[in-house]
């Protein structure tokens, strides 16, 4: 069979099995974080040339926004909004004939072909190094990883930057092989959708350091030029991105803050401005540029500056029993270690073992897989300090599907039936303890259990509102009518047809459904709540869960039995 034949097999049937494991996903996925003002904003930016600080730069909202154009959505003016963020929130997405559910699929769909494009790029990075069965199996790889299995789902800043820094570093390495201008070219535009997707694309500057002075060795002249041209066609990207959006970037007449007396006062610049520096000429200049130079990317720019405050101030998170806003150096090494299918650990030591077997041709190609994970993880752990859940390690993963993929090199070996035997058995092992999981958000490899995990860590890779579509479905399977409820998600429980009263803090009867982050006293963000509160639920917690909904709602019973035993426990 011709290679192209069997590559174009290959990439149908997994194709088709991506496909419907991202469908199946994205129907039993609640609305989570923000995804619901990354979709307005880019509604608003295709329909109208509109749009505000989302705390990110636009390009993943305009890729989820795209469908929308072609269904009717009901949008009122930018100067009727009193606050995007919480009109996105608890409205847009119920507001006049709109349909939660409806908009949720179609801007999410975009997600699973923009993945499915990623994983052509690590078919294609390992096929070049270590053959076609080896890049078949880090498809397969890639296909079952629990992280990319949700971002591909979901309406997420994590899945663009992560994948667009990991194609512009493949270019960056054929760049540098072959020195020819397309690969070059594509670099570039490949580094301005990840500028345009996140902030955190700022995070592979120092790794295209590191891989081009690997290659090129040091040559200050060449490296400037190349350097410079790269920033133009990123730049110029970059632009065309934002090309609707050219507004100085504290736009005080942006409409979408009409209705405010807090954001985009003369006040508030100043207060902004000084945050940076204490020298009142620096400040005058900064306010002048902020507030009267147009820009291409104004809200894109905004949200890179919002960023870098987010950084500094920190982000409280939940780890190993305590909460704090600057987090731990081992943090992402800890979840790694514990979210990660024990098979991809397995098969990534095996790669490690039999590394002098089966490596590339030339160490160069191996040490620019492994630079660009020591290199982020070094940024992310020791440099940023934010736990802010293993999603923000995806770039990592595509480099350790590479890198473990290059045991599938069976004719290396020299007693076949070994390596292909145990490397067959892990896949198959991973294929089955993923399409089994209740959920990939929640997934925990058993090192924890997704029952211990509140006990170590509750972030984005537990609880992130998601499963409230999966309570409803729970409570008609076991005709349950009425609940006492507390949900840290942003859906409204009416519209999925959940009868229930507010639960409080103070011990109660009855079936009681409690989101994880709530529960060990987190975020109450459908409330609006953000105040950290351990007690409120800790005489809940002291009892065993009728049942765990994707492991991020828990569901009790308290019968008054049980009730009066804490009583008598309080005296």
């Amino acid at each position: 069979m011709r290679a192209r034949l069997k590559i174009l097999i290959i990439f149908v049937l997994a194709f088709l099995l991506f496909f419907s494991l991202g469908i199946y996903t994205l129907l039993h996925t609640s609305t989570i974080i923000s995804e619901p003002i990354y979709v307005m904003s880019g509604y608003y930016y295709l329909a109208y040339g509109e749009t505000f600080n989302t705390g990110h730069p636009l390009l993943t909202n305009i890729i989820a926004a795209a469908p929308l154009l072609f269904l009717e959505i009901d949008t009122p003016d930018p100067t009727e909004i009193e606050h995007p963020y919480e009109f996105a929130r608890n409205d847009w997405l119920y507001y006049g004939d709109n349909d939660l559910d409806t908009i949720l699929f179609w801007s999410r769909i975009p997600f699973l072909f923009l993945s499915f494009f990623f994983a052509y790029y690590v078919f294609r990075w390992v096929r070049e190094l270590y053959g076609l069965l080896s890049a078949t199996f880090a498809l397969m790889l890639y296909i079952f990883n629990p992280d990319v299995l949700w971002l591909s789902t979901v309406v997420m800043t994590d899945l663009s930057v992560a994948g667009f820094m990991f194609v512009s570093c493949y270019y960056l390495w054929k760049y540098l092989k072959t020195e020819k201008n397309l690969p070059f070219f594509l670099w570039g535009v490949f580094f301005g959708l990840a500028l345009a997707s996140k902030s955190t694309a700022l995070f592979v500057i120092p790794i295209y350091f590191a891989l081009y002075f690997l290659h090129k060795g040091f040559s200050i002249k060449i490296f400037i030029r190349d350097f410079f041209f790269l920033g133009c066609v990123a730049l110029l990207i970059f632009s065309l991105v934002n090309i609707r959006d050219i507004h100085p970037i504290y736009d005080s007449s942006n409409p979408f803050y009409a209705q405010s007396s807090e954001f985009r006062t003369d006040e508030r610049l100043y207060e902004l401005t000084e945050e940076f520096t204490d020298n009142t000429y620096l400040q005058k200049t900064f306010a002048f540029v902020l507030k009267d130079v147009p820009v291409p990317g104004a809200s894109s720019l905004a949200a890179y500056a919002a960023q870098f405050r987010h950084s500094v101030s920190g982000h409280s998170q939940y780890f190993m029993g305590e909460y704090s806003s600057h987090g731990v150096w081992y943090y992402y090494f800890f979840e790694y270690l514990v979210k990660t299918p024990l098979p991809f650990l397995l098969i990534l030591l095996f790669s490690i073992f039999f590394f002098m077997k089966v490596k590339a041709k030339e160490w160069k190609d191996e040490l620019s897989l492994l630079l660009p994970i020591f290199i982020f993880f070094f940024i992310t752990s020791f440099l940023m300090k934010l736990n802010l859940g293993l999603r923000h390690m995806l770039f990592v993963h595509f480099f350790l599907f590479i890198f473990a993929a290059k045991v599938f090199q069976f004719k290396k070996f020299n007693q076949r039936i070994f390596p292909y035997l145990f490397s067959l058995l892990l896949l198959l092992y991973i294929l089955f303890s993923v399409l089994f999981a209740p959920s990939y958000i929640a997934y925990f490899n058993g090192i924890i259990s997704p029952e211990e995990a509140p006990l170590y860590v509750i972030d984005d890779s537990l609880d992130l509102g998601q499963d409230l579509v999966n309570l409803q479905f729970y409570l008609k399977k076991n005709n349950i009518t009425q609940i006492k409820l507390r949900y840290a998600g942003f859906e409204h429980p009416e519209y999925r047809n959940i009868t229930y009263e507010k639960l409080g803090c103070e011990p109660t009867t009855g079936i009681l459904a409690v989101s994880v982050n709530s529960l060990y006293g987190g975020r109450f963000w459908y409330e609006d709540i953000q105040e950290i509160d351990m007690e409120c639920y800790a005489w809940l917690r002291t009892y065993e869960p009728l049942a765990r909904i994707g492991y991020s709602i828990y569901v009790y019973n308290i019968t008054e039995e049980k009730l009066s035993l804490i009583e008598k426990e309080d005296q």
